[in-house]
């Protein structure tokens, strides 16, 4: 199926637009590709650094934040000891 975007008025396949519940096809009437071009300049602008600065300073974001920091550096010290162990493997083969 497909479906004909309202910014670039091109006729694209379903599976270039996002899901949305609310639209009766299911999908948003912008394609991915001007869905994102709109996201770009809408975080370039005044009105939405104010609002991500705004955002940011909600206790909910600093938590979500702290724990999603957490995680990382666990996995980054995770990724480097296995990246450690097998660089010692290798030089006990005698490469």
């Amino acid at each position: 199926m497909e479906k004909m975007c309202k910014q670039c008025q091109r006729t694209k396949s379903l599976s270039e637009f996002y899901k949305a519940k609310t639209m009766a096809d299911g999908h948003l009437n912008t394609c991915l590709e001007c869905s994102k071009i709109y996201q770009m300049r809408y975080q370039k602008s005044e009105h939405g650094k104010a609002r991500l600065k705004e955002y940011r300073q909600k206790p909910e974001w600093k938590q979500y934040n702290r724990e999603y920091q957490k995680k990382w550096q666990q996995s980054k010290r995770l990724e480097e000891a296995l990246i450690i162990e097998r660089l010692n493997q290798i030089k006990l083969v005698g490469f």
